[in-house]
């Protein structure tokens, strides 16, 4: 059974967008021209103006308590002070998190600050003069490959300057990270999109670090004069820990939770900063990040994940991942095959499994740290590595439902990186259900929208009952049944969670016995294609755990879709074995057309528009709604055929063969390649000396489908094919 790791489950759900949230900003490049923002560029980060604004949105409301744990180079805390909120950030990157928390520091004297910081620059120049330039053997490789010797001789007397004043003070750590964000100004090499360096790619304009660092004192301190103009008492707390644990944080502490955890896309956030920790010597290479930074990471990378290579089945196996289990484990192997493809042969199927396993707990951390009435905003994306899509939203969002929320939506906000296919989403959670659900209820866009739902299942409902009555099977619909309990079309997976259909086929199905699942179908219809994924995830986590909960029986799913959905939804669905009704989206305006009805509408419909159509529904007769459904099903016949047929071909198929293999013989190791070799040689195959291993079943069908079974005894062996004896199986028995 799959039971929430809290006893509790509380309500998630997601904030409606007439809150005006700005989504077009969610990267850090607009930060750039923020004062304390732009002290430091960390590409990892997130639109400061963003944070701000929904903080202001969610403080008329009460939430004034806001943790980020993954705080990263410090936006969320920033902007909450701004905002004159108290704000807990937690940051598992020691080196970022002492960025963060010296950007915390603009409140001191900044008059001060500039004079500590004009001391070390001019003793920086006494030294120059005195030293010169020399050899700097003490540099990693890495320094002397980004720094010519002229321009590392000054970076060089500046380090000793700032050391020599070094007291841990707040101006000395002010005056550190300024030498840390000139580095990369001062450099000749390039730097990519994400913040690593690239020896061998020179840029045209470098500056002089003397001067980089005078500007840089100006900047800071002209930004810290400037923000210490409000009167913000609220100051912000950081963390140097754990995001899976939070341990320093209180109990129900947290009203509002905004954050950007890392993506599963394979960036090494450790490597982010490789050249300021090498110039700092905190690093000597590259192989010195695993203990001085990655192994305090959320495994998002692959070169986090040293030494877990071996461990992927246990940790798939793992309690906390049991809501996804199915289907991450079914990535996984995708992963772990396409991977013998590529040169590289990346572990992306280890760092995928190790992800959602450290994601998991930070959702379980996350459930004692927040209060009722929680909001939790999460930016995060989506990633195909070799290819094969992860759909991170969805899986963190059922992690969510386990660690004790109840429901989740996502927003996609923009497309990324072709490489990997990835897309910005926010997520919106709470804690507490505070009526939006409700409201769309009752508006009429909505109202619209079920109805034309609402036409379409009842196109497919009548099909189905002739195909039920053909083939003497049962049709679970929705509406009361004797056998269960409700109205709805729920079946149980075998991890215990309850899956609502809209159609079962099932054999020896009656009003009061549920027969065995010869078919599963989902309709659905979507008016605007950027919906159109997520609602193909969502029937895949309908149907695809049914599937393997009565794999015995391999039942035909099937969907029928309506609308608008992209070519990549379709084929994610049927590259997962979905045989696919496609009905485009004008033959349901001429279906309701028939009726007189104008059944369009974009994104601009006012909602006046929405309730003439509603009301003109509401007036149409039961005839009437059977004659759009028929006129729909008239109008896409072809495809309906062809589904009809691919159903009809399913649940007739024939056994042609059942193959069984007995295996037999102990298990022998070896300590040589040689003697494995000569055990082999002389290995007889005589059963009869050996004890049985297990049992290789596979059940062959004229459809060209198997059903494949391993069994350690007799007794299960024959248990498993005595099930394709019964007579509720009857269609796939030859």
């Amino acid at each position: 059974m799959n039971q929430p790791l809290f006893p509790r489950q509380l309500e998630l759900f997601s904030v409606d967008k007439s809150e005006n949230y700005n989504y077009r900003t969610p990267t850090f490049s607009d930060n750039l021209s923020l004062p304390i923002h732009r002290w430091f560029r960390y590409s990892a980060g997130f639109s400061a103006n963003w944070v701000k604004e929904l903080i202001q949105i969610e403080k008329v409301k009460g939430r004034q308590k806001i943790i980020d744990p993954f705080v990263g180079s410090g936006t969320t805390l920033l902007a909450a002070e701004l905002c004159n909120v108290e704000a807990i950030g937690i940051e598992a990157h020691p080196f970022v998190t002492r960025i963060a928390q010296a950007k915390l520091y603009w409140r001191e004297n900044y008059q001060d600050f500039r004079s500590y910081a004009m001391e070390i620059l001019a003793n920086a120049k006494i030294i120059y003069q005195k030293e010169n330039i020399k050899n700097f053997d003490d540099y990693p490789s890495l320094i002397h490959k980004c720094f010519p010797p002229l321009i590392l001789s000054k970076l060089d007397s500046l380090l000793k300057a700032w050391k020599n004043t070094e007291d841990n003070s707040y101006f000395s750590q002010l005056s550190w990270l300024a030498l840390n964000a000139i580095l990369r100004e001062c450099s000749p090499v390039g730097t990519a999109q994400w913040q690593y360096v690239l020896p061998k790619k020179n840029k045209a304009k470098i500056v002089d670090p003397y001067e980089a660092f005078l500007a840089k004192i100006y900047l800071m301190s002209s930004d810290m004069a400037k923000q210490q103009q409000y009167q913000l008492n609220k100051r912000a707390i950081l963390y140097c820990e754990d995001a899976r644990k939070c341990n320093s944080v209180n109990s129900k502490w947290a009203d509002l939770v905004i954050t950007s955890p890392p993506y599963a896309n394979n960036y090494d956030y450790a490597d982010a900063t490789r050249l300021e920790m090498s110039f700092f010597g905190e690093i000597n290479n590259w192989g010195d990040l695993q203990t001085a930074v990655r192994q305090y990471l959320i495994h998002s990378c692959t070169q986090h994940i040293s030494g877990l290579n071996k461990e992927i089945d246990n940790i798939l196996a793992q309690h906390k991942l049991l809501p996804i289990y199915q289907e991450i484990t079914e990535t996984c192997k995708l992963l772990a095959n396409e991977r013998k493809n590529h040169g590289g042969k990346k572990p992306y199927h280890t760092m995928i499994a190790a992800y959602f396993s450290d994601m998991a707990e930070v959702w379980i951390a996350l459930r004692r740290l927040t209060q009722e009435g929680c909001l939790v905003c999460f930016i995060i994306g989506n990633s195909a590595p070799y290819g094969i899509y992860v759909p991170v939203d969805k899986w963190l969002g059922k992690l969510a439902i386990s660690a004790g929320f109840k429901s989740y939506k996502f927003e996609k906000i923009r497309d990324r990186n072709v490489k990997w296919k990835t897309v910005n989403i926010g997520f919106h959670f709470t804690k507490e259900f505070f009526g939006l659900r409700d409201n769309m209820a009752k508006s009429p866009s909505y109202q619209f929208g079920q109805i034309i739902g609402d036409v379409l299942e009842i196109s497919i409902e009548s099909l189905l009952e002739n195909f039920v009555r053909e083939h003497n099977l049962y049709l679970d619909k929705k509406g009361s049944r004797l056998a269960r309990k409700g109205k709805k079309v729920s079946w149980i997976d075998l991890y215990g969670n309850q899956h609502d259909l809209d159609f079962v086929l099932e054999n020896g199905g009656s009003d009061t016995q549920i027969g065995t699942p010869v078919a599963f179908i989902e309709t659905a219809w979507r008016r605007y294609t950027k919906h159109s994924r997520n609602k193909a995830q969502e029937i895949q986590g309908a149907i695809l755990p049914l599937v393997a909960t009565h794999q015995n029986a391999a039942p035909f799913i099937g969907v029928i879709l309506a609308g608008c959905f992209t070519e990549n939804s379709l084929n994610q669905l049927n590259s997962l074995g979905f045989t696919i009704a496609y009905f485009p989206y004008n033959t349901i305006i001429q279906a309701f057309e028939f009726v007189g009805i104008n059944a369009y509408f974009d994104e601009k419909t006012p909602d006046a528009e929405f309730a003439e159509k509603v009301s003109s529904c509401q007036t149409l007769s039961r005839e009437n709604y059977t004659n759009i459904a028929n006129k729909l099903v008239e109008l896409n016949s072809d495809v309906v055929a062809k589904f009809i047929n691919q159903l009809r071909h399913y649940v007739t198929r024939k056994i042609t063969s059942i193959k069984v293999l007995p295996l037999h013989g102990n298990m022998f190791e070896y300590n040589s390649v040689k003697d494995a070799i000569e055990f082999i040689e002389r290995y007889q195959g005589d059963s009869g000396l050996q004890p049985l291993v297990k049992y290789e079943i596979q059940v062959n069908y004229n459809t060209g489908d198997q059903i494949k079974g391993q069994f350690t005894d007799k007794q299960n062996a024959i248990k498993f094919l005595r099930t394709y004896q019964l007579p509720d199986l009857r269609p796939i028995i030859d």
